[in-house]
Formats: C-alpha cells, sequence, structure tokens
C-alpha cells in the first residue's frame, strides 16, 4: 500500500514515543525494585573474559555502523574466572556501553579496559565523546537527570540509566565513577571485589567426562524447559556415551517419570505451568523411591534449603559443574570411572571432541553465539588457550569459513 510521506512521518513519530514510553516504564520498574530492595543477586563463576568478548562483539556492528572505532583489551593479571551476578553485571556494561555510542560521534573511539588493581577488577568504559561540566558530574547518576536539556532533545532518553547502573554496582558491592572533559571525553570506572572461586571449581575444567561411564541401563529423566540448557545437559551426557530422556516441562516430566521408570530424576525448580515442586510432589504419588535432585540458577541458601527440605535428594546450581554433576552420579548410580583418569589432561583427550563439535554446527545457528561459546568451553575445556581463543574468535565474527579453518589446522597437527 502507497502510503503519504505526511502519514508515514506521523507513524514514525508514534514509534518513537511508544519506544520510549516502554523504556521509561521498563526503567521506573528496574528503579522501583532496588529501591524496595526486591532485586537480589544470583551470584555465580563466571568466564569474565568472556563475557566481555560477548558484550564487547553484541555493541560492535552498533559501533561500526556509526563510524567508531571500537576495541577492548584484557590485561594480563585479570583472574579468568569471578565469582559475580553474570545478569547484572551484563546490564551495567551494556548501560556503559550504549551510553558510549550514542554520545560518542563518527570517527572517535570507544575502549573497554579490564584490570586488576589488588583485590578489585576495574573495568574503564572510555570513550571519546561530548563528554560532561564538571559541575554536572556529580549529579548524573541521580535519577531523570542528564547534562543538560540540549542532551535530552538530542539524544534521547530516560535519564534513568546510570542511576539504575549506579545501584546495580552497589548491590554488587562495588563502586563506580566517572572522569570526564566537555568535547573530550569520558571514563565511567566500575570496581568490583575479587571474590576467589573455590579451588574445585578452577579443578572443573580439567574434568574429562569421556572416562567416566554410567550403567549402560541406567534410565535418567531431565525435566528443563531452557532449550539451550537441555542442549548443554545433553551433550554432557553424550560425552559419558549414555542417552538421557528430556521432559520439557513440568507435566511431561510427571508423564515421563511414569512411562519410563527412571532411576534419577533432575528437575528444574522455576517451569512455566507446574514448577519443580508440584511436579516433584506428582511424580513421588507415583514413585516414592526415585531419587529427584533440583536445578536452579538460584545460588541462595535460603532456596537450597527450601528444596531439601521439601524432600529433594540434592541441588545443583546452573550453569552445572562437572564436578557436582559427577559427585551427583556417584551418588545415586553405579559410575565407573577410568584408570587412565587421575584428574589431569594427559595427551589431547579434548581432541576426541572436534568431530562432535563439527556435527553440532550443523544444527546450530551461527548468531546463536552463546550457545556455540558453551559448546567450546563444554568440548573444550582442557584445550590450549590458543586453540580456544581463535575459535571463539572466528565465533564471535560469525565467520563460519573461519571456524571450519581453525578446526582443520588443529586436526591436522593429530
Amino acid at each position: 500500500m502507497d502510503v503519504p510521506g505526511e502519514f508515514k512521518r506521523y507513524l514514525k513519530n508514534i514509534k518513537n514515543s511508544g519506544q520510549h514510553l516502554s523504556d521509561l516504564i521498563n526503567d521506573i520498574l528496574d528503579l522501583s525494585k532496588i529501591e524496595a530492595g526486591k532485586m537480589t543477586l544470583s551470584e555465580e563463576v563466571i568466564n569474565l573474559k568472556q563475557l566481555i568478548q560477548t558484550i564487547y562483539h553484541v555493541n560492535k556492528d552498533t559501533a561500526e555502523e556509526k563510524g567508531i572505532r571500537f576495541n577492548f583489551d584484557f590485561s594480563n593479571d585479570v583472574p579468568i574466572l569471578i565469582i559475580s551476578d553474570r545478569s547484572k553485571l551484563k546490564q551495567i556494561l551494556m548501560n556503559l556501553l550504549s551510553n558510549a555510542i550514542k554520545f560518542t560521534p563518527p570517527t572517535k573511539s570507544i575502549n573497554i579496559h579490564v584490570v586488576r588493581i589488588q583485590n578489585e577488577i576495574q573495568i574503564d568504559v572510555i570513550d571519546e565523546g561530548i563528554g560532561i561540566e564538571e559541575d554536572k558530574q556529580q549529579l548524573i547518576f541521580d535519577p531523570f537527570v542528564q547534562a543538560d536539556s540540549g542532551v535530552t532533545r538530542q539524544y534521547g532518553g530516560t535519564g534513568l540509566g546510570l542511576s539504575i547502573t549506579k545501584r546495580m554496582v552497589d548491590l554488587l558491592g562495588g563502586s563506580i565513577s566517572l572522569t570526564s572533559r566537555p568535547k573530550q571525553g569520558s571514563t565511567f570506572s566500575v570496581k568490583l571485589p575479587y571474590i576467589v572461586p573455590e579451588s574445585e571449581i578452577l579443578v572443573d575444567q580439567q574434568i574429562d567426562l569421556s572416562q567416566h561411564k554410567l550403567p549402560a541401563d541406567a534410565s535418567i529423566l531431565v525435566v528443563e524447559d531452557n532449550p539451550m540448557n537441555q542442549e548443554m545437559i545433553r551433550a554432557m551426557f553424550q560425552e559419558m556415551d549414555h542417552d538421557i530422556i528430556i521432559a520439557a516441562n513440568g507435566i511431561e516430566g510427571v508423564e515421563f517419570a511414569k512411562q519410563y521408570a527412571p532411576d534419577l530424576i533432575f528437575m528444574d525448580i522455576h517451569m512455566p505451568g507446574i514448577d519443580g515442586f508440584e511436579t516433584f510432589r506428582r511424580i513421588k504419588l507415583s514413585d516414592p523411591s526415585v531419587p529427584i535432585v533440583a536445578l536452579s540458577a538460584d545460588a541462595f541458601k535460603e532456596q537450597q534449603e527450601k528444596a531439601i527440605s521439601f524432600g529433594f535428594h540434592g541441588y545443583l546450581t546452573k550453569p552445572l559443574q562437572l564436578s557436582d554433576l559427577i559427585s551427583t552420579l556417584e551418588r545415586f548410580l553405579e559410575i565407573e570411572r577410568s584408570k587412565n583418569d587421575s584428574g589431569s589432561t594427559a595427551g589431547h583427550p579434548w581432541k576426541d571432541s572436534l568431530q562432535v563439535f563439527i556435527n553440532d554446527l550443523q544444527d546450530i545457528p551461527l548468531y546463536e553465539t552463546e550457545k556455540l561459546v558453551e559448546l567450546v568451553n563444554r568440548y573444550f575445556a582442557s584445550a590450549p588457550t590458543t586453540f580456544k581463543e581463535s575459535l571463539l574468535s572466528e565465533i564471535y565474527a560469525v565467520n563460519e569459513k573461519g571456524i571450519y579453518q581453525v578446526i582443520s589446522d588443529e586436526q591436522s597437527k593429530s
């Protein structure tokens, strides 16, 4: 249909106003949740370098479309693994980069710089944007405040992004500061406490699942609604050369438990429809003896105690740690460990996963970056850093030819 130009402008204005209103409502809800003490932490072990790389590549196209040079550097003294809240840290950095891209003109640059200073991790977002007057810098983290009214008119925004960012940084036990000069740029520095992951988590990277064998007739049911989590759990068991049954929701979980009479069930706590607790109750009515282990991204002690007191036989947090999974399987099933498995990575057992990884590439779209990154970390946990970095670089670049070339080069070394 041919729409008059004036009418198109009206539609565009309506769309822009609606998007602005939606952003404003979402920001107000986030701020209200924080101020009411309703926003809680969900701490986990995070691969910090991987997180920074993901955020960099998510924003890279937007920056380059505007003609902005965009880079990041990760100091050698920064630990790869930290403990923090993944979603909140991601939102903090996305907010800062969104502002940096918005206020930086073409041909200028933005840089993410990550360093370790004693017991803190410092992440700097440095831009060559319009900058902020010194007398306005103290107000920039207040709700509904922008540098001046001209900024609002020219660039838009709700004036809540930095206020929410600061409150999230506070929740993480960190601090945020700003240094800026008008027409020269700004540097937002986020400092987070460095909490050392437990040693067994670090060792978790060295576990070779292929060296652990489950009884051939062991029936394992996993009740999990998230497709990505389903594939990751399936991949873990495939490395042990074992098939599992997957139910996509609580109703299926109850049906499959009756149909297959599993020897062990892993149960997601938070699911649409009936949750893990109700699914547990219904399964136990027909099979009181089957062990059911809870799965949840909620790492809070209170949630774990609630699940155990409800009757769950164990509690595993997501993303699953290999050491925790192996311990659970050893507890409930007769799992065998190869005599060659001493916790070391003698030889190159990870190379056995190259062909499996190639097969998985056929089924996963290249734009699903996070799923591919998870597969790299799962299949190649004990692989050399240079190989993993090369592979991840091609994945982030969505370069299918480059991905296969890295794998081919590695196979030729065998």
